[in-house]
């Protein structure tokens, strides 16, 4: 419930599920671009220095974040361009249903929401399960 309040900000919030061996998959197509680098990230105690071996903005710094969100075990997908790419937006392709793996829907939220959820991955093809969160059974059960 957790990281429902903290990521999902309110009862109307979905959770999107995938790999590694997914993510990796998606990030071949944008070689193309750039360098791309799966960073598992070091989390540290920012006391106002950057770790040992790291000494400036760059691909490294972008694998660090604070000790306090450990729990999160994130991992992130950097691309680097070349030095002197023009800089642009970039628009990288990702097949959706190659890619994830489910929508978990908020276990806070209405009967509606689910099914505008469900309603929304049909309208554009998305054909990954939509769920409720396991928890809503116990925020059923509460009401009762």
């Amino acid at each position: 419930m957790a990281l429902w309040k903290i990521y999902g900000g309110s009862s109307q919030s979905v959770a999107i599920s995938t790999t590694i061996k997914n993510i990796i998959s998606s990030a071949l197509s944008w070689c193309e671009e750039g360098r791309i680098i799966l960073k598992k990230i070091r989390y540290i105690n920012h006391a106002g220095k950057l770790p040992d071996g790291v000494y400036a903005l760059d691909e490294h710094t972008f694998g660090l974040k604070h000790e306090a969100y450990s729990f999160e075990r994130e991992v992130r997908v950097v691309l680097t361009r070349p030095f002197g790419s023009p800089k642009k937006a970039l628009r990288l392709p990702i097949d959706v249903n190659s890619c994830i793996t489910k929508i978990t829907v908020s276990p806070e939220s209405g009967i509606w929401f689910f099914d505008l959820v469900a309603d929304l991955a049909k309208k554009y093809n998305v054909t990954v399960p939509v769920e409720r969160s396991e928890l809503s059974i116990l925020i059923d059960k509460a009401k009762k």
